[in-house]
């Protein structure tokens, strides 16, 4: 799977630079999972899901994702979670994140 997007590190304590890329094939986007090699290359995390009905993992291995949809679609569900961060503020300016907002992880 050829990687598109540009990735967003995740800030902070970061050992393994971890963080996301938005990746779009035949139309759907989604989030993957990835992190930054020491070679600076991109790398997607791959996981076994399980079948449905079952504990037991499938045989391929898939990216670790979050389907968003097409353009339309994606653009609305990341106005959701948007509003939903935000609550009944707005963003802040800069995209800093007041101290007593971080999340502890």
């Amino acid at each position: 799977m050829a990687i598109q997007g540009e990735f967003y590190q995740y800030p902070g304590e970061n050992p393994y630079n971890e963080g996301f890329i938005l990746n779009e094939y035949n139309g759907a986007y989604s989030m993957a999972f990835a992190n930054m090699g020491k070679d600076g290359r991109i790398y997607l995390k791959w996981h076994f899901p399980q079948r449905i009905g079952s504990r037991e993992p499938i045989d391929k291995s898939l990216p670790w994702e979050v389907k968003l949809g097409d353009r339309y679609e994606a653009i609305e569900a990341l106005r959701h979670v948007i509003k939903e961060l935000q609550g009944d503020e707005q963003a802040p300016a800069g995209g800093e994140v007041p101290e007593e907002d971080k999340v502890p992880f």
